[in-house]
């Protein structure tokens, strides 16, 4: 079963995380930002802290666009490899301080490694805390499910893991997000170590602390 679960999130060029890029803080109502993502994950048997190589897989590329059709709401679709997202990420609480989300997402396509249909379906919570204007430090936990078809048997298990990031604003019309996670597929023990970085492009979240 592990062999089976392992490459359940692999793309064309590596393996997606399963972290969310971005603050938890929505862009304004209307307005629409691109966004470019690349992230390096690398697998783990259980019981193994140190890192042997054979389960890094590299940068994987993923490019989407976002837009708010609310204030407070944002929806988001991206693409990397032969796997889509899509999220809608919803304030559930915004301060000057703090601020809190949920971006529920689900990605479809296929497996890169074995070329079956995949589907992972993930809740994140978003937490924003306002070091300034410009500087957002954002920790995230998410629970998930994972579902590949495979032959002779389906692979799927239940996931939770947890980051942290940044949301660092460098003008006006464009956002920095480096971000780094883990993921832990819970009846095999499996872990996904995640390291990556985003940028936002267009319209940004509104204020840091405002």
């Amino acid at each position: 079963m592990l062999r089976l679960l392992a490459p359940l999130l692999v793309l064309l060029a590596g393996c997606t995380s399963l972290h969310r890029y971005g603050a938890a803080r929505t862009i304004p109502a209307g307005s629409f930002a691109m966004t470019a993502a690349l992230d390096l994950v690398e697998g783990r048997e259980p019981d193994v802290e140190e890192p042997t190589g054979d389960g890094v897989w590299p940068f994987a590329p993923r490019v989407g666009l976002r837009y708010a059709p609310l204030a407070g709401s944002e929806i988001g679709l991206d693409y990397g490899g032969l796997t889509g997202t899509i999220d809608w990420k919803q304030e559930l609480f915004r301060s000057a301080v703090v601020d809190v989300a949920v971006d529920p997402a689900v990605t479809t396509g296929v497996s890169a490694v074995q070329g079956d249909p995949l589907v992972v379906a993930q809740l994140p919570v978003l937490v924003g805390i306002h070091a300034a204007d410009w500087l957002t430090v954002v920790p995230q936990a998410l629970v998930g499910w994972g579902h590949r078809e495979a032959e002779p048997m389906t692979a799927q298990t239940a996931l939770v893991g947890g980051g942290l990031g940044l949301y660092v604003r460098l003008a006006e019309w464009i956002g920095l997000q480096p971000l780094g996670s883990m993921t832990v597929e819970l009846d095999s023990g499996y872990r996904y170590l995640s390291g990556g970085i985003g940028v936002l492009v267009g319209a940004q979240p509104e204020g840091g602390m405002q």
